[in-house]
């Protein structure tokens, strides 16, 4: 009887374990001791209208892992899964919901990358993105707004951080690589060139150009030559060499002058500028005839250029174009027994050219004027009588200026030469 006993408790027990065998495992009997995600792990399950987190429990019985949602984590999901690895069937079923995922050591931590979730530091990382040609700032400037909360900009070091998902982290990055490239180098060649009156007059009959200063307005060139005018600013943009010939005559005539050939380099987007004047120093004198100040006040004169290029590239055989954007200013100083004016016409303009096309900025009038007072030493200062060894007269200078700007896009090894 005993023995009969012993072998039906037996078979009971090996009944008992052979079917908890065919039990899946639940997420407290996944072992715990799993360093490295199972990324070999493939996944297959249908899931229709699935409530999200019950998908993930599924996964993470049939991966043989513990998968722990935060409490953002809800919705429902459709897929079709079939032999897809582990991670790939969790980025397909977190998709939806924005959600993302982490390996900790044993574990998938599962929630929504939002900087105000509790598990955001334990779902991201950080990267420190050097950048190689722009400054940080502007290109931070470029990216989405919708990347703003994730990323950091140092100044100084011209690093950009990011703190964000893997996926996050990877877009911004492959926006960054698309941005920070280096720019193309412009070299600007000029040419100012001063004009004496005769030598503006046989200019302008040589090409039929009219080179006043005053309103705005539009003439019709001669010669071949189109050009407009407008605020004494002259662009011809195909026959640039006729005109410098002519003012290489002319140099040699005596009724021409180079001033400066200033040559400059700047980059893509960046504003150079040629300052091309002088400084005159006058003494103001204020108050009453009791209490008399005076002081020393600079006056500058002359020309300032300011260029800001833009290269548009064409994509073809074709050479580049330059989009420049010129500001130019006159500055006349006259200097009388009164208080000393600086006369200032300031013209701005932009125009589009070809890689290594001159532009020519003509009917920039430069006029000066100064009133000289030539006295008897102590005898010309004395009251009512002083005027008697006194005399004055003014002298009036006037001449038209011409400059020559010639752009060159180049490469890093010709500059490097």
């Amino acid at each position: 009887m005993k023995k009969t006993v012993y072998i039906l408790l037996l078979v009971l027990f090996m009944s008992y374990t052979t079917a908890m065998a065919d039990i899946p495992r639940s997420e407290n009997d996944i072992p715990s001791n799993i360093t490295n995600p199972p990324v070999s792990k493939l996944i297959t399950n249908v899931f229709v209208d699935t409530e999200l987190r019950q998908a993930l429990r599924d996964i993470a019985a049939q991966a043989g892992i513990n998968i722990v949602a935060d409490n953002s984590v809800q919705g429902w999901v459709t897929a079709d899964l079939k032999d897809v690895p582990l991670e790939k069937a969790l980025e397909i079923v977190l998709a939806g919901g924005g959600y993302t995922y982490r390996w900790m050591d044993d574990y998938y931590l599962v929630g929504l990358p939002d900087v105000k979730s509790t598990t955001f530091n334990s779902l991201t990382a950080t990267e420190h993105i050097q950048m190689k040609h722009l400054d940080a700032a502007s290109i931070a400037g470029l990216l989405s707004d919708f990347y703003s909360p994730y990323i950091k900009v140092d100044p100084v070091n011209n690093i950009i951080s990011i703190t964000a998902s893997r996926e996050i982290i990877d877009r911004i990055k492959q926006d960054i690589s698309q941005l920070d490239k280096p720019r193309k180098q412009v070299i600007i060649e000029s040419a100012v060139i001063e004009l004496s009156e005769s030598g503006g007059e046989n200019l302008e009959g040589s090409f039929g150009l009219s080179l006043p200063v005053g309103e705005p307005q539009e003439t019709a060139g001669t010669a071949g030559l189109e050009y407009s005018y407008t605020g004494g600013i002259v662009f011809n943009l195909d026959s640039a060499q006729k005109i410098w010939l002519k003012l290489e005559a002319l140099v040699g005539e005596g009724k021409a002058k180079v001033r400066a050939t200033p040559k400059i380099s700047t980059i893509d987007g960046k504003e150079a500028s040629i300052e091309l004047g002088r400084e005159e120093y006058v003494i103001i004198t204020t108050g009453t005839e009791t209490t008399l100040t005076r002081t020393l006040q600079m006056i500058k004169g002359g020309i300032t250029l300011k260029i800001l290029p833009k290269v548009i590239e064409t994509g073809t055989s074709e050479p580049d174009s330059i989009l420049l954007t010129i500001a130019t200013e006159v500055s006349d100083v006259k200097i009388g027994t009164e208080t000393p004016t600086a006369l200032r016409r300031v013209v701005s303009t932009t125009v589009r050219i070809k890689d290594n096309q001159t532009v020519v900025i003509g009917g920039l009038k430069h006029e000066s004027e100064n009133e000289i007072i030539e006295k008897v030493p102590i005898l010309g200062d004395l009251p009512i009588i002083g005027v008697l060894f006194s005399s004055k007269r003014k002298t009036r200078e006037s001449s038209d200026v011409v400059i020559l700007l010639t752009c060159r896009v180049v490469n890093d090894l010709e500059v490097s030469k």
